[in-house]
């Protein structure tokens, strides 16, 4: 274990902070372009690994989520050495995977929560592709061999997106490369479709798919497609306009049914962040999510946000 500095930043209301997250924290209310009432607090997950070490020489990150209630945090635990979901309200903690050895953790290839809270994915790619799907309200584990990574989970884990497409050593790819796969958590396939280059992110309610079109130069447009989730068929295309400047845009998270999170970067060389977006994939319209500065530091996991236009 290398690093274990990740943070909870939590927003809430005075008064209403410490019961609604169930635990003590520092804070500080009243700060610049927020309301008197509106509090900031940092919480410290000293047990959450930020980087491990797979061999002598190599090191890689390892991911942590938080649920969009901002109730639940998914992470690698440096005491028990595997993935477990933390409930805050309740200081609830469960296992989400078997204690991992060097080789499992250099083969993690992604971790989710669903929108709802209640049910964890944690994928692997290398010899052998799995998807571990974890309900936390019964600590219950199933294990769904064959698949890479996920695009993400419906509520209640009721259809889940993922993907068969595995790197091979020699650095190839199989035949099931961009092929999305919809199934429901017990294993079942439901659909299947030909995608794109670039993933298609499964909704919160599971009916559509979005994907973020983006080519890292200045004189190429970047844009939006939305599918539906069961066939495949494009539902809509736009041009995506965060700002007035050319940006990379890199897609990040569902917010709600409607409603998309996307970073912008500068192209190419650029340095720093243009910000988060929140992108309406009906509409096309963008607003910058103002809670947050333009460049955070580190890695950033989002849970519930308050966002003022």
């Amino acid at each position: 274990m290398t690093c274990t500095d990740w943070r909870l930043h939590v927003l809430f209301k005075e008064g209403q902070g410490r019961q609604d997250i169930g635990i003590l924290f520092g804070v500080s209310c009243g700060a610049h372009r927020s309301s008197g009432d509106e509090c900031i607090g940092d919480i410290g997950l000293s047990d959450a690994a930020s980087m491990v070490r797979v061999n002598e020489s190599h090191y890689r990150t390892v991911p942590l989520q938080v649920s969009r209630d901002g109730h639940r945090v998914a992470y690698f635990s440096k005491k028990h050495l595997k993935f477990v979901a933390w409930d805050l309200p309740t200081a609830q903690t469960k296992a989400i995977s078997p204690r991992l050895d060097p080789q499992s953790l250099d083969d993690l290839s992604g971790l989710e929560i669903s929108p709802d809270g209640g049910f964890f994915a944690v994928a692997f790619h290398g010899a052998r592709p799995r998807l571990l799907i974890t309900e936390f309200a019964t600590g219950k584990t199933t294990t769904l061999n064959g698949y890479c990574s996920t695009y993400g989970m419906s509520r209640k884990a009721s259809w889940i997106a993922v993907s068969r497409e595995c790197s091979e050593e020699d650095g190839t790819y199989t035949e099931d490369e961009g092929l999305v796969t919809i199934l429901k958590r017990n294993g079942e396939v439901v659909s299947e479709w030909k995608g794109s280059e670039y993933a298609s992110v499964l909704s919160p309610n599971g009916r559509t798919t979005v994907e973020i079109h983006s080519t890292p130069t200045e004189d190429t447009d970047e844009y939006v497609i939305t599918r539906d989730a069961m066939t495949g068929r494009p539902i809509k295309k736009f041009k995506l306009r965060l700002l007035s400047e050319p940006s990379d845009a890199i897609g990040d998270c569902w917010l709600n049914d409607e409603e998309y999170v996307v970073k912008a970067e500068p192209p190419e060389s650029g340095d720093g962040s243009f910000g988060y977006y929140r992108l309406n994939v009906r509409s096309g319209t963008s607003h910058r999510i103002r809670d947050f500065k333009l460049s955070l530091d580190g890695d950033v996991s989002m849970g519930t946000i308050f966002a003022r236009d």
